[in-house]
């Protein structure tokens, strides 16, 4: 019809959904506490830690659940998040300043992208923005710009899923623009973040019926791509 695939998508009342609950709900209770936690009147930043967190166990927790999640062992990671993102709030919340406020902050970040990417594969898609969104805004708290630009990846991932192609393809290229390396002396890393990001963008427009856009885009990703060989850095850094 020459149009965009989301011309269609217009807005319209939903469906009555019945009323049975998502099965999956009474399985995720745990889950949503710590990237949704109750918000009262008292100021509140996390659970009080008995004893000091272990910021290296923690991040190596968080490094094995994503172990498992390129495993497709999706029932151990689900059964590890509760606890993994309990342990990452206690931590910021008990190491408020200084370089381990730091480390802190992008373990929880890593929680949380580890968390949004799971999510995000098993349809829960408003929780999974949820932790996406905590993911970027805690690594954007700490300048890290790879693991900042490595949680918006799996948030286009995630408006790719949702049907919202335009700010899909938005999101991703208005961050190729920000990271972009010099590609004569980028680290493997950087190169990974700006390809993965600009293969987000080339998906969204491919999605969207906008072929020309899309084979730009993967010209630009293949540009990033180093020649016969396959770099596989840090889940949360690409």
């Amino acid at each position: 019809m020459g149009v965009t695939t989301a011309t269609p998508l217009a807005p319209d009342a939903p469906q009555p959904v019945g009323r049975g609950e998502d099965p999956n709900r009474a399985n995720l209770i745990q889950l949503y506490a710590a990237p949704t936690p109750p918000v009262g009147l008292a100021e509140t930043d996390g659970e009080s830690a008995t004893e000091e967190p272990n910021l290296r166990r923690i991040r190596r927790a968080v490094h094995d659940g994503a172990v498992l999640y390129h495993s497709d062992s999706y029932r151990s990671v689900a059964s590890r998040l509760p606890a993994l993102l309990r342990d990452a709030n206690t931590a910021v919340a008990h190491f408020d300043h200084g370089d381990e406020h730091h480390q802190a902050l992008l373990a929880r970040a890593e929680a949380m992208q580890l968390a949004g990417r799971y999510l995000t594969q098993v349809r829960q898609y408003d929780l999974a923005y949820t932790a996406l969104s905590h993911a970027i805004t805690d690594a954007r708290h700490t300048g890290d710009t790879l693991t900042s630009a490595s949680g918006i990846i799996g948030m286009c991932w995630l408006l790719l899923r949702q049907g919202r192609l335009d700010e899909a393809e938005q999101l991703a290229a208005q961050t190729t623009d920000v990271i972009e390396p010099r590609l004569s002396r980028a680290t493997p890393d950087e190169c990974a973040a700006w390809g993965w990001l600009t293969l987000r963008a080339a998906a969204a427009a491919g999605r969207d019926n906008r072929l020309q856009e899309a084979r730009h885009y993967y010209r630009v990703a293949t540009a990033a791509a180093p020649a016969g060989r396959e770099h596989t850095g840090s889940f949360f850094r690409h």
